[in-house]
């Protein structure tokens, strides 16, 4: 039988304790590891789109990250707050 994503996606409570224990890492990463956890966990990008984000990708007045890449024709809008 196939084995889905979902089924190894982390319930809400899972997330919520994994996001907790960020503030026992050291200070100085404290803000890059919220922040690839809320890029993943709550806007569901994937890992090459985090590590390659671009300043231009994102518009603080509107909260979005937009992901226009159109070699793989694939465009994004993801609402952050």
């Amino acid at each position: 039988m196939p084995r889905h994503s979902r089924e190894d996606a982390l319930t809400e409570r899972e997330f919520e304790l994994l996001y907790q224990s960020i503030s026992e890492m050291k200070s100085s990463k404290q803000l890059e590891t919220k922040f690839i956890m809320m890029c993943a966990g709550r806007m569901g990008m994937r890992g090459g789109e985090i590590a390659h984000i671009r300043n231009e990708w994102i518009d603080t007045s509107t909260h979005t990250i937009e992901i226009s890449n159109t070699s793989a024709a694939r465009e994004l809008r993801f609402k952050y707050r």
